[in-house]
């Protein structure tokens, strides 16, 4: 899950509106959708799907791998008792409580630090530690990141270790540059788009030939430096998904990606730049796996393609 956007990327989406949006002015009669476009790219947790009448597509070709959320800590951080209380938190988070928290944060505009206190106040009684430590704890700068950085770290917090907060650092290339350095001793991860960034590390075609869960964690094992571990993963999951307005979503009769690539020619797609080069997941995969070419591609951030889908941009 590629979480880098960057003000470029927003100044591209802006122009792009302008130009291509336009472009197809004279052919939106012609669409169910009142909107700029008709469907894109978003996270699965994000709030949006939900409050504003969006329809999920189901990968029904399985193309984008397993997303788990899990702690990356550095090596020299990940004492007994560190690991201990970040493998609990993993294992009471899954994903409609990861879903339901970032209801609260997005729509409620609840603080992340409040929704994951109230979190953490439901896990069982934690043990305190025998040698309590500072743990430097920091995220990337996108809402869901800061509050898996809140969870994890008020988690350690209860159990009398000291905790630092280094939270909305920036994209994955400056914050894991950061837990190698020793600036961060831990951060919220994503199973497959960490092994992806590890892997084009070393070789920048890379790509992982692990799907789920399992198999990434024995590959990140391989792939992470000696300094880098992660801990257990949690159910909780965060896929990139397409997903489309409801009034064309029932008018081509899509629930899957399959459905959608039947009709693309008539589909105006909205997603982040990288999506127009990427595969398996972007045009070129579904070029590639399905045959499929858009009417339109309209590079947006993951943040405006709802009111975009809404026609509200």
């Amino acid at each position: 899950m590629n979480r880098s956007l960057t003000t470029v990327a927003a100044v591209l989406a802006i122009a792009s509106l302008g130009l291509v949006a336009c472009s197809d002015d004279k052919n939106d009669s012609a669409s169910p959708s009142t909107g700029k476009i008709d469907c894109g790219n978003m996270f699965s947790t994000m709030s949006a799907i939900t409050t504003e009448n969006l329809v999920a597509l189901v990968d029904d070709k399985v193309i984008v791998p397993n997303e788990a959320v899990l702690p990356l800590i550095r090596a020299d951080a990940a004492s007994a008792s560190v690991v201990a209380i970040t493998d609990a938190v993993s294992g009471a988070l899954d994903t409609d409580a990861l879903k339901a928290m970032m209801v609260e944060v997005e729509v409620d505009k609840k603080a992340p630090d409040v929704v994951a206190g109230e979190f953490v106040a439901t896990l069982a009684t934690p043990m305190i530690a025998a040698s309590p430590e500072t743990v430097v704890v920091g995220s990337a700068d996108f809402p869901e990141s800061q509050l898996l950085a809140e969870i994890y770290g008020q988690a350690l917090e209860a159990t009398g270790h000291t905790v630092e907060y280094k939270t909305a650092i920036g994209s994955r290339e400056i914050y894991y540059k950061a837990i190698i350095d020793g600036e961060v001793d831990l951060l919220p991860e994503y199973t497959n788009s960490l092994l992806s960034f590890v892997l084009r590390q070393a070789d920048a075609s890379a790509l992982p030939t692990a799907t789920n869960v399992e198999e990434q964690i024995a590959a990140l094992g391989d792939a992470l430096p000696d300094t880098l571990v992660v801990g257990a993963p949690s159910t909780a999951e965060d896929k990139d998904v397409i997903v489309c307005g409801k009034a064309v979503a029932d008018a081509y009769g899509l629930t899957t990606l399959s459905d959608l690539a039947k009709v693309a020619d008539k589909i105006n797609l909205g997603a982040p730049p990288e999506f127009e080069t990427r595969a398996p997941f972007g045009l070129v995969g579904f070029k590639e796996i399905y045959g499929a070419t858009f009417k339109s591609f309209v590079p947006l951030s993951v943040g405006d393609i709802p009111a975009a889908i809404n026609g509200n941009s």
